[in-house]
């Protein structure tokens, strides 16, 4: 006769349970707890591990009618949740309308304001997101660096993105801590051939790059 296993058996009880999906991680381990100390208060009685675990398991019921009750208290609380969250939804939009007939400048400030500042947050979180989002696909994106030009002439001043072509070959020979320079510009739409091809392809956005951009 094979010796009684007392972890074993309760790995075994356990299993039970998760096979059902009314019992989550932690209810299980609650029951598991349970059964722990109802199986070693009876021990402490006098009773075997064996006859122990059949009295605690026992006293909980069988797995599929517990699976159901506790199916039917979570449908329960959900819909309990949601009634209350109906309600209080319900008692908001009743007090935003009196507010709004009693007062509807105040009201139509409030929510224009609200409406304003949710915007601008939304927008500054969007040109924020862009300006870090430049050469993310580069693991040393944050060793690149574009060269732009402010230009003054005669009292005017602009910006541009971009820089004459020469200034590559002063940037390489005047700047030492520099290590790679690579020069672009988009030249529109031209009609490309492979090598291996005779028919020429249109291609609408073409940049011409020195070899050492990739």
């Amino acid at each position: 006769m094979a010796m009684f296993n007392l972890e074993k058996a309760i790995n075994e009880w356990l299993k039970l349970f998760r096979k059902h999906r009314a019992f989550d991680d932690g209810a299980i381990r609650e029951m598991e707890l349970h059964l722990r100390d109802h199986i070693e208060d009876l021990t402490s009685e006098g009773h075997s591990e064996q006859k122990a675990f059949e009295i605690a398991t026992e006293e909980f019921g069988e797995v599929p009618e517990m699976a159901k009750e506790e199916y039917w208290n979570q449908q329960k609380q959900t819909t309990f949740i949601a009634s209350v969250l109906l309600s209080m939804y319900t008692n908001y939009l009743k007090i935003a309308i009196r507010g709004f007939t009693k007062q509807p400048f105040f009201t139509f400030l409030n929510t224009f304001g609200l409406a304003i500042g949710m915007a601008g947050g939304l927008l500054i979180s969007l040109y924020i997101y862009d300006e870090l989002s430049f050469d993310k696909m580069f693991s040393d994106a944050d060793r690149i660096y574009r060269i732009n030009v402010d230009h003054r002439n005669a009292g005017e001043y602009n910006e541009y993105a971009s820089a004459p072509g020469p200034m590559a070959g002063v940037i390489v020979q005047d700047c030492p801590h520099v290590e790679l320079v690579s020069r672009f510009r988009e030249v529109g739409s031209v009609l490309l051939r492979r090598v291996d091809e005779e028919e020429n392809v249109k291609e609408k956005y073409t940049v011409a790059v020195d070899t050492a951009f990739f």
